[in-house]
C-alpha cells in the first residue's frame, strides 16, 4: 500500500496506525547563506519578491564603468546609483585599467598608483566593508584588457593594487576569480589559472564564475568532470577552504545561448547543492540575470512583466522552490514505518 506523505514539525510523527516513527532530519531550509544577483534599479524589488519570496538580497554583483577612461573607473558611481537606498553588499568588478589607457605591466610598475589610490578613496566613502573588489576577473579568457598573458607582471599588477587598496579601505574584500572550466590557449602560457594566484596575504575571497556553458551540464559524469578539474567549482571551493579563505561564485546561471544548455535544471539543482555543502565558507553567490538574445539568456523573471511565464520557466520554478525557505508547516518527508 501506498503510504501518504506527511509532514513533520518538530520531534517525530505518530502514523495513523499508531506506530511512532523518529524525526528525519530536513535538509536546508532555503538558502542559508549570502545570496544576491546581478540586477539594476527596479530589477532588484522584482527579484526579491518573484525569486525570493520577499527575501532582501544580500549582495548585488556590478561593475565598474571601464569604457570612459580613468575619471570613470576612480569616481564613476554606478555601482552605487543603479539601486539606491540599498545598502547591503556589493561585488564591483574592477578591471587593472579602462579601455585604451594604460597597461598591466604599467600598473605594475606603479604608473596608475595615483589613480589607484583615488579608487579605493571612493570604495572607503561608499562604506569599505560592504564591498567586494572583483579585481581583473575572469583573466583566464582573452575577452578582457586584463586578461593575463605575462604572468609575472599580472600578479605584480594585483598584488600592488590590492596594496593601494587595503591602505585607503581596509575592510574591503579583495576577490581573486577565475573564469570557470574554460581558459584560453596562452592565458596563461602554462594553460593553468592557479598560476596566477597572488599569494594568501592579498586575497580575502577565491571565486569562480560558473555559467551552464562549455560545456553545458547534461549528465553526472559532465558535472563531475568539469567540477573536479582545476577550474572547476568543486576544485576552487577546496582551494579556498585549504587556504581559509572565503569562497564566492559571483556570476552564475544558465544559458540560454550558444554552448549553452538551456533551460537546464540539472544543472540549478548542482549549484544549489554545492552552495549547501560549502555553506560553512560561501561568502556569497550571485545568479546572473543578462537577459540577451544569443548570449546569457538565462532570466528566471521577466523583469517587464514578472507576472508572465519566464523565458526558462522550468529554471525559474525549481529557484524559487529551492531558494525560498518552506513555510512555517515544514517539508514533507516520507512517512517511516
Amino acid at each position: 500500500m501506498r503510504i501518504p506523505l506527511l509532514r513533520r514539525r518538530i520531534g517525530g510523527l505518530v502514523h495513523p496506525n499508531g506506530a511512532w516513527m523518529p524525526p528525519v532530519d530536513p535538509p536546508p531550509a532555503g538558502a542559508t547563506w549570502p545570496t544576491g544577483s546581478f540586477v539594476i534599479g527596479a530589477q532588484k524589488g522584482i527579484w526579491e519578491e518573484h525569486m525570493l519570496g520577499g527575501r532582501p538580497l544580500d549582495v548585488i554583483t556590478t561593475f565598474q564603468t571601464r569604457d570612459q577612461g580613468w575619471p570613470a573607473l576612480c569616481w564613476g558611481s554606478s555601482p552605487i546609483d543603479d539601486n539606491p537606498g540599498y545598502t547591503g553588499k556589493l561585488d564591483i568588478a574592477y578591471p587593472f585599467h579602462p579601455d585604451g589607457e594604460g597597461s598591466i605591466a604599467e600598473v605594475a610598475a606603479g604608473d596608475f598608483d595615483q589613480e589607484w589610490t583615488w579608487v579605493a578613496q571612493q570604495i572607503a566613502t561608499w562604506g569599505d566593508e560592504r564591498i567586494y573588489v572583483r579585481l581583473a576577473w575572469e583573466f583566464n579568457i582573452d575577452v578582457w584588457t586584463h586578461t593575463v598573458t605575462n604572468v609575472s607582471d599580472w600578479i605584480a599588477a594585483w598584488r600592488r593594487v590590492a596594496g593601494i587598496i587595503k591602505t585607503h579601505a581596509p575592510d574591503a574584500q579583495m576577490v581573486w576569480c577565475i573564469n570557470g572550466k574554460v581558459t584560453h590557449a596562452g592565458h596563461p602560457p602554462s594553460g593553468d589559472a592557479w598560476d596566477c594566484y597572488p599569494g594568501d596575504d592579498v586575497v580575502d575571497v577565491i571565486a569562480i564564475d560558473n555559467y551552464d556553458f562549455y560545456p553545458y551540464i547534461d549528465d553526472e559524469t559532465t558535472w563531475n568532470t568539469t567540477a573536479n578539474d582545476i577550474h572547476g567549482v568543486n576544485y576552487v571551493a577546496a582551494q579556498a577552504r585549504t587556504r581559509g579563505k572565503g569562497f564566492a561564485v559571483p556570476e552564475w546561471g544558465i544559458v540560454n545561448g550558444t554552448g549553452g544548455g538551456g533551460d537546464n535544471t540539472l544543472y540549478l539543482q548542482k549549484m544549489f547543492d554545492l552552495f549547501a555543502a560549502n555553506a560553512d565558507i560561501l561568502e556569497y553567490e550571485c545568479y546572473f540575470t543578462d537577459p540577451t538574445s544569443g548570449h546569457i539568456g538565462g532570466q528566471l523573471v521577466d523583469f517587464s512583466n514578472p507576472s508572465t511565464t519566464p523565458a526558462n520557466p522550468d529554471s525559474a520554478d525549481l529557484y524559487r522552490s529551492l531558494w525560498i525557505a518552506p513555510a512555517d508547516e515544514g517539508p514533507e518527508y516520507p512517512a517511516q514505518i
